[in-house]
């Protein structure tokens, strides 16, 4: 068994000029994509196993 550990692309928290505390905030239009790339070499690795 392996674990992955993923975490999620560019949220607006993580913006260099943001100044709304640590709240929860949705991803930036950047975010989504890393999180998907990831998901898809999980993905293909668990079938090369």
């Amino acid at each position: 068994m392996h674990l992955y550990m993923i975490r999620h692309g560019q949220s607006y928290v993580n913006l260099h000029d943001w100044k709304g505390g640590n709240t929860d905030e949705g991803l930036t239009n950047l975010g989504p994509g890393p999180g998907r790339g990831a998901g898809a070499l999980a993905a293909q690795r668990n079938q090369e196993d």
